[in-house]
């Protein structure tokens, strides 16, 4: 199941780390959110994957689960509206959200800049591969 909506807004680490295994997105993913989103029972029958329940897409499964960009648009849902506007001090107007990906660019190594980076899924449904990881997204 892939939502079709930015659910929420969070740090994908952060500290300067860009690796799935230890991000706080993953623990927040499935602790805090599975609980709150899924009643027990719901929880119960979703089978996991590579030791998670939850996750984010892939840069190969975005490229595998969507032929065209307008495809992995994500709606923003009201509260990830507010958390967005509230995190970038900024009315947006766009209907669609960003959205993070698991995979880390640069295999986890510092850019030029002195940032690591985390793919992400911008609001028209690209791939950008220069969000850092200490940024929110949905």
């Amino acid at each position: 199941m892939i939502s079709d909506a930015v659910i929420d807004h969070v740090q994908f680490f952060r500290e300067d780390k860009n690796n799935w295994k230890s991000s706080d997105i993953r623990s927040w993913l499935n602790n805090d959110f599975i609980h709150q989103a899924f009643t027990e029972e719901e929880t119960s029958k979703i089978l996991e994957v590579n030791e998670d329940k939850v996750s984010l897409l892939s840069l190969d499964e975005y490229e595998r689960y969507f032929d065209n960009p307008k495809e992995a648009r994500a709606r923003f849902t009201d509260y990830s509206r507010r958390l967005a506007e509230e995190n970038y001090s900024a009315k947006i107007r766009e209907p669609y959200g960003f959205w993070w990906l698991s995979t880390p660019n640069n295999n986890g190594d510092w850019g030029e800049d002195g940032n690591v980076y985390v793919y992400h899924v911008c609001n028209n449904g690209t791939i950008n591969g220069f969000e850092r990881e200490s940024y929110t997204d949905g």
